[in-house]
């Protein structure tokens, strides 16, 4: 489709049958210069080279005078020109009307202007080299004109509508001083695409160089290097234009400003003070990157994109800010020391790897891998701060710390693999269907709540306890071997109202400081409360803590609050809350785990338990100095 700016430019030149005179201008392009001579020679396919020669006479309306004002405009369809000699010099070159032209042969120096006029797209397969000291424009009008570009720009040429390839490596440069250094040397592309597979140079020697993309493509292989030189050398991207290099290396005295469009490179490096001046547009490293590549600290937003098809490492020092969804996108970003600021990453982000911080109320799917050192998540001002959905493993060697104001949500799965320290000052929660697994050990610091599966194992040789320094409750599972050192209350977070905690034959141990709070009620069938169940075998320690609620219990009233197969070890007293004036029969509790009563109080208890509390030193060897005494009162 032609461009309104170009269209009407197109109408007046077909309109105007040149008839190979000369005319005053070309209506339109105030900057071309009004071709002198018309294109007479060749014929639809001709394959005789003089009928072709630009540098032959005959083929002109007028003899050629030297650096001459040149107009192609035929309409006998497409012809194929042929530059002879050892080079040809034009003034300025202009095409109209309906023909395709070919421009083939040796290199053609222009001095000035060249537009198309025309409704086609034209083409120069020999060399195109500006030899202006100013400034000079290059149009391809609605049509386009595809070039190839000499390998050198030493003036200031503005392309509008070109296709251009450089066959060897790009430069942008002016070797020596003159009189026009002042303005320097520069390159300005609009609606109009550039390649350079031999790669480039924008260099600022004796000038400052500056290159400057509208709308426009430039496609570098190789090395494409800014700067370098003593005086300043820039590139400057605006209005969706795109960048898309190689090596991308920007130097002293080197600038590429962003400020639209699209960035993109294989590779990317700043060195000796260049700079990627980052005003807005999309960043797209196609590979691996290091944030570092691009500065200290990076902040994407919504003018501020940055897509990486390989990892994207954050070093030590470096910061990564992110004020919204969808601004990153790479398969892993990895901390290696560094520091995230970011909420929830969402599927752009699938996975979190290495150790450093990742701040911010975050949340989603997102797997986590920790590794090398502390990996720190959350916000420890913020409640809701933590909030998974998806994995977190921590790698042998590594720890977690979860900061939030309240209660860090785990995700769907959790793995620790050789005794890791997952941390949460105010705690952690365990959803239902969720599940936290340590192989070989582990270490859960702060309280947890567990209406998931809690599961250990481990290999060959090696220890397989997993040790809960905070209180746990819940209404979930546990399966494997355990250490409670702070202690237990089944039901809601903290143990508030009933809850059922099962053990699938686990081994447990509680602390000599830890508090095993049970928690017992009257209802419609009877007593109900909070269990243990399925432990395989209890290592008893700490207190034991029974609390009842409701109505007075009746003789006979039993509730199933223990469940194991073998109690070693012993509680270092049992406290009792809510029971007034009843027995408890300590020695079923011992034996099955069933806690029942009666109404008549055992002598030198009755006061304690008229009080609502009793504190029982408790252990299997009393039972035998119990029977001893009841028979000496006897």
């Amino acid at each position: 489709m032609f461009k309104p700016k170009t269209l009407a430019l197109c109408a007046a030149l077909a309109a105007a049958q040149p008839g190979f005179a000369q005319v005053d201008e070309i209506p339109g392009n105030p900057s071309a210069a009004a071709p002198r001579v018309w294109w007479t020679g060749g014929s639809k396919g001709s394959f005789d080279v003089p009928k072709n020669r630009l540098d032959l006479d005959t083929n002109w309306s007028a003899p050629l005078r030297e650096a001459d004002d040149l107009g192609f405009g035929h309409t006998s369809g497409p012809t194929s020109l042929v530059n002879g000699g050892s080079g040809f010099t034009a003034n300025s070159i202009s095409f109209s009307d309906l023909t395709a032209y070919t421009l083939s042969g040796n290199r053609i120096q222009l001095k000035g202007s060249l537009y198309n006029g025309s409704s086609v797209r034209q083409t120069f397969q020999a060399t195109l080299q500006g030899t202006a000291l100013g400034a000079q424009t290059w149009n391809g009008g609605s049509a386009g004109i595809a070039l190839q570009l000499a390998s050198q720009v030493g003036n200031r040429l503005n392309l509008i509508d070109i296709n251009a390839t450089v066959a060897s490596t790009f430069l942008l440069k002016r070797e020596v001083m003159n009189l026009d250094y002042g303005q320097g040397v520069a390159l300005n592309l609009t609606y109009s695409q550039l390649a350079t597979p031999g790669g480039a140079a924008i260099t600022g020697g004796w000038e400052n160089a500056r290159m400057q993309l509208v709308r426009s493509t430039w496609t570098s292989g190789g090395t494409l290097a800014i700067g370098g030189g003593n005086k300043s050398a820039r590139v400057e991207l605006q209005k969706s234009a795109q960048l898309q290099a190689q090596d991308l290396r920007i130097a002293r005295n080197g600038r590429l400003t962003l400020s639209g469009g699209d960035l993109s490179f294989t590779s990317i490096s700043l060195v000796d003070g260049g700079t990627l001046d980052w005003v807005r547009g999309t960043v797209h490293a196609r590979g691996a990157l290091a944030l570092g590549a691009l500065g200290p600290a990076i902040a994407l937003d919504a003018d501020h994109f940055l897509k990486v098809d390989g990892p994207l490492t954050v070093a030590t020092g470096q910061t990564l800010s992110m004020t919204g969804k969808s601004l990153l996108t790479t398969p892993e970003l990895h901390l290696a020391g560094g520091v995230l600021k970011a909420g929830v990453l969402g599927g752009q982000v699938p996975l979190l790897s290495g150790h450093g911080q990742w701040l911010g109320r975050v949340g989603g799917a997102t797997t986590i891998n920790a590794s090398g050192g502390l990996l720190r998540i959350g916000d420890p001002s913020q409640t809701g701060a933590v909030n998974l959905s998806g994995t977190l493993s921590l790698a042998s060697g590594a720890s977690v710390q979860l900061d939030s104001l309240d209660l860090a949500a785990l995700g769907s799965r959790t793995t620790l693999v050789g005794g890791n320290v997952l941390a949460a000052a105010n705690g952690m929660a365990l959803a239902a269907g969720d599940q936290l697994a340590a192989r070989n050990g582990g270490r859960l610091q702060g309280s947890l709540v567990n209406d998931g599966l809690v599961i250990t194992r481990r290999s060959q040789g090696s220890a397989g306890l997993l040790t809960l320094d905070g209180e746990v409750s819940g209404s979930g599972r546990f399966d494997g071997e355990f250490s409670f050192l702070a202690g237990i209350s089944p039901g809601a977070e903290r143990g508030v109202g009933i809850g059922s905690l099962a053990f699938s034959g686990s081994e447990v141990w509680l602390g000599e400081q830890a508090r095993l709070t049970l928690d017992i009620t009257d209802g419609a069938g009877g007593w109900t409360g909070d269990r243990l169940t399925g432990i395989g075998r209890l290592h008893a320690g700490g207190e034991l803590r029974l609390r009842f609620h409701g109505g007075a219990p009746e003789a006979g009233d039993a509730w199933q609050a223990l469940d194991f197969s073998q109690l070693d070890g012993s509680f270092s007293r049992i406290t009792i809350e809510g029971l007034d004036g009843w027995q408890l029969d300590t020695e079923q509790l011992l034996a099955s785990g069933r806690i029942s009563v009666s109404a008549v109080p055992e002598p030198g208890t009755a006061a304690l338990l008229v009080m609502g509390v009793a504190v029982l030193p408790w252990c299997r060897r009393r039972l035998a100095g119990r029977a001893e005494t009841a028979d000496a009162r006897s």
